[in-house]
């Protein structure tokens, strides 16, 4: 009989585990589950192949994005965050929600105005001397 209840509490916990692990946001970057979207979901997928394309060409502050996300795609959750990648071109981190279902991507933004410069040349400016009135 214990080896029954003890089998029974393995199985319980196993579930509540896979269950847990399964209610995870869908990472858009990760291969093949765009696709998966695509079958299971065609309207979400419209709705974010919208997004990942607009998304670069908007202005990067998260409020404006939130806004938009929620008037044009009735998103949730949304979260753009300030934090911009170290990567040239720079990128930063997007999660939202459709319906009942999170998703997050790790968005490329274009039209940013970085450019490279060597540390000696920036130096060399800072050393050079004040004009004296």
């Amino acid at each position: 009989m214990k080896t029954v209840v003890a089998t029974g509490f393995a199985f319980f916990v196993l579930a509540c585990t896979v269950l847990a692990r399964g209610s995870g946001a869908i990472d858009l970057n990760v291969p093949g589950n765009l696709e998966a979207v695509e079958r299971a979901n065609p309207e979400h997928y419209a709705k974010i192949q919208r997004i990942l394309a607009e998304i670069p060409q908007r202005p990067p502050a998260e409020r404006s994005v939130a806004s938009w996300m929620r008037t044009e795609f009735e998103a949730r959750d949304i979260r753009y965050t300030d934090l911009v990648m170290t990567s040239l071109p720079p990128k930063k981190r997007l999660a939202f929600s459709l319906d009942d279902t999170a998703y997050v991507a790790v968005v490329t933004l274009t039209g940013w105005g970085a450019e490279l410069r060597r540390v000696k040349q920036a130096t060399e400016q800072s050393r050079e001397p004040a004009a004296i009135r």
